[in-house]
């Protein structure tokens, strides 16, 4: 709301009537870019096309969005503000970007201060740090959430289609809705799933609560209401204790077929639950999420004690040689070491997410283990100079790091 601005003084102004102070507008320091973002409505960036009087105590700037981190994109095109900075209003300079940090009046419409994080896009490095590393669907090759009863979902390959790239899933929803499908996120954060050659917006991360939109499954016979029912939950699993979650509701247009799922910030889905015949949960376990392991890189056992699945090295040398990768002396050298007996892969892929070729894929006991890439791929061509990842998996848990070749 409104008041989450931090600016009483400049409320109380606008509803007495213009100050005769220049000093009545006091503001306390504005929370950081996490915490703004949790409690603004809609955050934004956009170019000012104009900015004029509204009333004798407020101004409004017409915008052009040009990219929505959240909040509805229609009523974020209009921004009030008050009318002086004696009564906190922000000032905007026709033709110039601003990241805009936005909260509902009472009224529905949007309305920014000079007490809130908005401000110019060159004096606001910290907060898009921020904003472009956050996801509610983190899309990277490697990335693998786990859920108790034994189904998982994991990014596998990478794809560009008419200039978008997609990252392809081996199962969604734990391959009870979708088995290889292609996923991608919009710049208005949608995220969107290709069936065939269309697209369709599976989940909206921008929406406010309450709205709702239509989905199908892959082969088009079943198809749910899925609606937004709360922004700000706290889920607990053994992955974890996660704030500030989206929670939405699938509701099946037929029998029963219902589900509710949570997405943390940065995280990606945290919890399923089924409301078929019979009411199952489905809390993460386990995730890797842009090469960090969730909620460690360790293993539970039984008895509850943990012990690491694994450690793996970064390669040596890096950066590398083409010139003499077909020497086996200067081969890149992957180590790792294995703590439990269990089966290992290890692979390379190419910056594109593309396999190259596979080193491990083989049971092992435990153990120091190290393996040798001469460059080539699984043909035995030798491959371009460029950046690379090599990913190893084993115990449930997954790890990946680069390595980069010079010419």
């Amino acid at each position: 709301m409104y008041q989450k601005a931090l600016c009483l003084t400049a409320i109380l102004a606008i509803i007495a009537g213009p100050p005769q102070d220049a000093s009545a507008c006091t503001c306390y320091f504005p929370p950081p870019p996490a915490q703004a973002f949790a409690e603004a409505d809609a955050v934004y960036l956009g170019k000012i096309l104009s900015f004029k009087p509204d009333s004798a105590y407020s101004m409004i700037a017409e915008i052009d969005i040009l990219k929505l981190w959240k909040g509805d994109k229609d009523a974020a095109g209009k921004l009030f503000t008050p009318g002086s900075p004696a009564t906190c209003g922000h000032t905007f300079d026709v033709g110039q970007t601003y990241l805009v940090y936005a909260y509902k009046g009472a009224n529905g419409s949007l309305h920014t201060n000079i007490c809130t994080r908005t401000n110019l896009v060159e004096n606001a490095a910290e907060d898009l740090d921020f904003l472009n590393s956050f996801s509610y669907q983190p899309l990277m090759l490697g990335n693998s959430w786990r859920f108790e009863h034994g189904y998982s979902e994991s990014i596998i390959d990478t794809l560009r289609i008419d200039g978008n790239l997609y990252y392809r899933f081996d199962s969604f929803g734990g391959g009870k809705l979708y088995n290889d499908v292609w996923m991608r996120m919009t710049d208005t954060h949608e995220l969107v799933v290709r069936t065939d050659t269309t697209d369709q917006v599976w989940l909206d991360f921008a929406a406010d609560v309450g709205k709702s939109w239509t989905v199908r499954d892959s082969e088009g016979l079943a198809e749910w209401t899925v609606r937004v029912q709360s922004t700000t939950d706290t889920v607990n699993v053994s992955a974890g204790k996660f704030v500030q979650c989206r929670r939405y509701h699938f509701q099946f247009n037929g029998a029963d077929n219902d589900w509710v799922e949570w997405y943390a910030p940065n995280i990606g889905p945290v919890k399923r639950d089924l409301h078929g015949i019979a009411f199952i949960e489905y809390p993460l376990t386990e995730a890797v999420v842009n090469q960090k392991n969730i909620p460690t890189s360790v293993s539970y056992q039984q008895n509850g004690a943990m012990t690491k699945s694994f450690e793996l090295a970064q390669s040596y040398p890096n950066p590398f040689s083409l010139k003499e990768a077909m020497s086996a002396s200067n081969s890149a050298i992957i180590a790792y070491r294995l703590n439990n007996e269990d089966r290992v892969t290890l692979t390379i892929y190419d910056l594109l997410g593309r396999q190259i070729k596979t080193l491990v894929d083989r049971a092992e006991s435990r153990g120091d283990y190290s393996v040798l890439w001469d460059g080539t791929n699984s043909r035995g061509e030798k491959v371009t100079a460029g950046t690379y990842f090599y990913r190893i998996e084993a115990g449930g848990f997954a790890e990946v790091k680069k390595l980069i070749f010079l010419k």
